[in-house]
């Protein structure tokens, strides 16, 4: 609940992404990538026909690149950084009932192995997983979009929640899904080419 805390704790019913950034640090981007993958995990008609996965899936993209490359917000433009959202919107009775069960799990699954894995290496693989699933997810392609969106979605819960070994089974999963969906273009292009 420390998450919940620290945004509670700010005065007024705004909060800045810059205010945001400046309390979660690093981990701040990611909970924005996270909050970014909900919506396109579910295959809604309104997010796959109206084109608005492309938008989030280049923005999830730019933030992974950050997070990559630099680890720091100061990447971000102004106007970005000065946008305020609502309290409300990071915190509600969903992302309490999400926070309060990461906060669970953390101390669960604890396997000396996992513990002792080099965690730069799996936020390494971690970033470059979400950088690839973002570009899938920006393909224009209705309802196919949720497939590697749940792979964002399961791989920052898993960072978020600070468990080495739910992390580590998040990528080997994201990369199945990866590979599934790309399994799934290859098997609608050979039926769109066969129309012709």
């Amino acid at each position: 609940m420390d998450l919940i805390n620290k945004v509670e704790n700010i005065k007024g019913d705004d909060i800045s992404i810059e205010r945001f950034l400046d309390i979660f640090k690093e981990k701040g981007l990611i909970i924005m990538i996270f909050i970014l993958s909900i919506p396109t995990s579910m295959p809604t008609p309104y997010l796959s026909l109206g084109g608005a996965t492309i938008p989030i899936g280049l923005i999830m993209m730019f933030l992974g690149l950050i997070l990559l490359f630099d680890s720091s917000s100061d990447m971000l433009p102004e106007f970005i950084l000065n946008y305020k959202i609502k309290k409300n919107i990071i915190i509600n009775k969903k992302s309490k009932s999400i926070f309060t069960f990461l906060d669970k799990i953390k101390n669960l699954f604890k396997i000396k192995f996992f513990e002792e894995l080099d965690t730069d290496v799996l936020k390494k693989k971690m970033l470059l997983l979400i950088i690839v699933l973002s570009i899938l997810v920006a393909i224009p392609i209705p309802f196919t979009g949720a497939i590697p969106s749940m792979g964002i979605t399961l791989l920052t819960f898993s960072y978020i929640s600070g468990n080495a070994m739910l992390l580590f089974i998040s990528i080997i999963i994201s990369v199945i899904l990866m590979l599934s969906y790309v399994f799934l273009l290859k098997k609608m292009y050979g039926y769109v080419k066969g129309l012709f």
